[in-house]
């Protein structure tokens, strides 16, 4: 792609306990429109905690369900087996 180019914001040592570095790709909008600075942070918090919540604790309570489900299982299994073998 030539005369391609895109604006980055790049954040190093954030000085978070989570985050070491962060990499934002502005938006052709966002550029023509001179979005401000709290824009900007109110979109950066949006999409984190959109992307939290989807991998979050709903998540894992799903996760943890379906491990028990199998636990269950290979538990009735394993009895099963131990009552018809011996």
């Amino acid at each position: 792609m030539r005369g391609y180019q895109k604006k980055v914001i790049y954040m190093k040592n954030t000085g978070s306990s989570v985050f070491e570095e962060a990499y934002f790709v502005l938006s052709p909008d966002a550029e023509k429109k001179n979005t401000q600075k709290s824009e900007m942070i109110t979109e950066a918090n949006r999409i984190i905690e959109e992307n939290f919540s989807r991998g979050g604790i709903g998540f894992i309570k799903k996760h943890i369900l379906n491990v028990v489900s199998f636990l269950s299982g290979v538990l009735i299994a394993v009895l099963l087996f131990l009552v018809f073998v011996l």
